[in-house]
């Protein structure tokens, strides 16, 4: 499967694109050897061969000298962590995490938009001994997640069209399931949060509130993540320490 994006700039760089194309490979399927890449990618042995070389020697990818398959070194996350704007949010998140995880006994988690992904930047776990945990650096598809629907909300008609079309899970949806996404993402604007009962997980109740506004430099959401078990009658006792705990996440990063 061909992964390259180059075609909606109408511009190429084939070196760049194959090259990408094997890091975007690899940071879904990991470790595979020369053979497996080139397979996952439609090409042959040999045209990935160099790509590899230099991905290697430029530290990016490590080869296990036993098995010969290549995997991610931790390189582009150090990279991405060096002027990123969401590290003061991680940082100001952090505390504020803690007390509403100790407060609600569950686990909460920080999601940013990523393109049409939801892309969790960190996670605080509850202090009981059973509990959601969602790991930092998991990405899904936005429309499938209450804090990826809440964030996609704050997006103009026009945005939203061209981010939802980016995603092949929404381009296979019938006319009807669009319809029903749509409806969706335009409630959670409405109300200011959004849930969900075992729409990512069998078992798991999401609830997301927004941190920052359409103005902000940075918008994410803050999600409780519970074991859907839960009575249904305490969860809207969730709703306002989430709030809260937003608010503070906010003034300490300078978003409020």
């Amino acid at each position: 499967m061909k992964i390259s994006q180059a075609g909606r700039t109408g511009y190429r760089a084939p070196a760049l694109e194959r090259g990408l194309d094997v890091l975007e490979f690899l940071a879904r399927d990991a470790p595979r050897t020369q053979t497996e890449i080139a397979r996952g990618l439609g090409k042959g042995p040999s045209e990935v061969f160099r790509m590899l070389a230099i991905l290697e020697a430029r530290g990016y990818i490590v080869k296990a000298p036993e098995s010969g398959a290549y995997s991610l070194t931790l390189k582009l996350f150090a990279m991405s962590h060096l002027h990123s704007p969401y590290s003061v949010l991680v940082s100001a998140a952090a505390q504020p995490m803690r007390a509403l995880a100790q407060s609600i006994r569950e686990s909460c988690h920080l999601t940013i938009l990523a393109g049409s992904e939801a892309l969790v930047l960190a996670q605080q776990p509850s202090p009981a001994p059973v509990q959601v945990s969602v790991e930092p650096g998991a990405l899904f598809p936005a429309f499938r997640t209450a804090s990826g629907r809440l964030l996609l909300s704050l997006s103009d008609p026009a945005a939203l069209a061209e981010t939802l079309s980016s995603h092949p899970a929404y381009s296979e949806l019938r006319p009807s399931g669009r319809k029903t996404v749509l409806a969706r993402i335009a409630a959670a604007g409405r109300r200011g949060y959004e849930d969900a009962e075992e729409e990512t997980y069998q078992g798991v109740y999401d609830l997301a509130v927004l941190i920052g506004s359409p103005g902000s430099p940075v918008v994410a959401a803050l999600t409780a993540a519970c074991l859907a078990r839960k009575p249904r009658e305490t969860r809207p006792a969730l709703l306002e320490p989430l709030r809260a705990c937003a608010a503070r996440i906010a003034e300490k990063a300078g978003l409020a």
